[in-house]
């Protein structure tokens, strides 16, 4: 499991993630108001970035439920991932177990995080629909099959698959270059 000072670490890391994600991402739901989730091609470059960075330095399992589940909750009064609700916790738990199950596989490597924080960006929409689906956020109308097999949520998912890629890519230059050599980051790593 996560310590203590390594939980405070994807702690801090997810929180700062939630700013442009609750806040710039929206901006373009004015635009698009019809089109859920679009928030995130804005923001989901960066809070991959961060999610990357957060990470890293806690290579153990929990650590992506914690990301996962800060970021979510942060969420649960704006419209980021949908209108506001507790039900966002469930979204986050579920991308959490598959950031912990990746990392965990692939042991905790290099590749493991670029792969997990990469791949769990586009795998928000279709979990988020699973989410509302399963609990009618948007009532009885809402259809997680309809929604998925959708050409627009198609090509939002190929979208955020690219971004979640240089968003993870950026994180990780950023570490290595920047944050790799600090003592801090040293000994949180050491903590395993």
């Amino acid at each position: 499991m996560v310590t203590r000072a390594q939980a405070l670490w994807v702690f801090l890391f997810a929180l700062a993630a939630s700013l442009p994600d609750n806040s710039i991402g929206l901006f373009l739901k004015f635009f698009f108001p019809q089109m859920p989730l679009v928030g995130g091609l804005i923001s989901s470059t960066l809070v991959a970035a961060l999610m990357y960075i957060g990470l890293v330095p806690a290579p153990r399992l929990g650590a992506g439920m914690l990301y996962t589940v800060v970021l979510l909750a942060v969420a649960i009064v704006t419209s980021s991932f949908g209108q506001p609700g507790i039900y966002k916790l469930l979204i986050g738990v579920i991308l959490g177990a598959y950031l912990d199950i990746s990392l965990f596989l692939l042991r905790y490597r290099r590749f493991a995080y670029l792969f997990a924080v990469s791949t769990v960006v586009p795998l928000s929409v279709p979990i988020t629909y699973f989410v509302w689906d399963l609990l009618g956020v948007y009532g009885p109308q809402f259809s997680f099959k309809e929604s998925m097999l959708d050409y627009w949520n198609g090509l939002l998912c190929g979208t955020y698959l690219i971004l979640g890629i240089v968003g993870a890519l950026l994180g990780d230059y950023v570490f290595r270059t920047r944050l790799k050599g600090l003592e801090r980051v040293k000994s949180l790593r050491a903590e395993t």
